[in-house]
């Protein structure tokens, strides 16, 4: 039974994705302070940030034939928290990613595995059970991982938003297409 409870998920808002990191948005770090206001005054009753991580050996680097560059290795400052955000807030951390042999852009499961099936990160069951209905989606990016965490939560029966001032793309002249796949999907886009 759910409730009538507001979850912040904020995604991704680690150094590998701002400036100077290996795969950095553009304008990553201006939305760390608007995410902080968020946090203290949005009246959320759950907030969890989600972060990616990874082991050397995850099939999505380059030097394991992936397309990306090497980022977010566990037991790195880069794949901590931004030094900015404040934890005081948050009610919950969680990694994704941690599978070496398949990639996961959804702070909910990964992407799909050999055999088709995509692995949970248990985001969807603590939200359940802390009885939230309604989710609020930040962070980066906005074209990748929050983009496919709001996609995610609005398929799992959430009341889903983005909310796209607390987010960066890494290809922003992207946006208006993804803004619309968002909207088909259920999640409202607040600008």
């Amino acid at each position: 039974m759910r409730g009538s409870r507001r979850a912040l998920v904020v995604v991704d808002v680690m150094a590998e994705f701002m400036p100077g990191g290996a795969v950095p948005a553009e304008g990553g770090d201006e939305i760390v302070e608007p995410i902080n206001v968020l946090m203290k005054n949005g009246g959320y009753d759950i907030i969890v940030i989600v972060l990616e991580g990874h082991s050397l050996k995850h099939s999505s680097f380059k030097e394991n034939g992936g397309p990306y560059d090497t980022h977010g290795v566990w037991g790195t400052e880069k794949a901590e928290p931004h030094p900015d955000l404040k934890l005081v807030y948050v009610t919950m951390i969680m990694r994704k990613g941690i599978d070496d042999d398949v990639d996961c852009y959804s702070g909910f499961a990964s992407e799909r595995d050999v055999n088709g099936k995509r692995r949970p990160t248990g985001l969807r069951g603590y939200l359940l059970d802390n009885m939230v209905d309604q989710v609020d989606v930040v962070g980066l990016t906005f074209d990748i991982c929050a983009f496919s965490t709001a996609v995610d939560s609005s398929q799992f029966g959430f009341e889903t938003r983005m909310l796209k001032d607390c987010t960066r793309s890494l290809f922003p002249e992207n946006d208006e297409k993804n803004i619309e796949a968002l909207e088909a999907a259920g999640v409202v886009v607040v600008r």
